[in-house]
């Protein structure tokens, strides 16, 4: 494939990124510069998409290996790239979001509200 499939998977890198921000822009986070600690709100999206990888993956490689004729197809290999870009591109675009969010938050202790409430 060669760069064809590169040219693929920066393409859905590229929309992995823009979908890693969407998914974490509206999120509210806590930081604490002072510690450098972070607190975000967890939520059933990323089991999801951890499902979703999981299944991708297995069903690629599994075409492969098991010679499936569909595996051969350009079709195939490009759009395998495309979304394992997309899957890389989520993590940096999430990431990136969310230390940026990091760097805004106003610093609070977040030693002290992690405790509270416990004996």
């Amino acid at each position: 494939m060669g760069l064809t499939g590169m040219g693929f998977w920066i393409l859905g890198g590229t929309l992995g990124v823009f979908i890693g921000y969407l998914h974490v822009r509206n999120r509210t986070i806590r930081a604490d510069q002072k510690q450098k600690l972070i607190s975000v709100p967890g939520d059933w999206t990323m089991l999801v998409l951890i499902i979703f990888i999981f299944a991708f993956e297995f069903f690629v490689h599994y075409c492969m290996e098991a010679g499936w004729p569909m595996s051969q197809l350009d079709s195939f290999k490009l759009t395998a790239e495309c979304v394992l870009g997309m899957i890389a591109g989520m993590a940096v675009g999430r990431n990136l979001t969310t230390t940026y969010k990091y760097t805004k938050a106003p610093s609070e202790n977040l030693l002290v509200t992690a405790y509270v409430g416990k004996t």
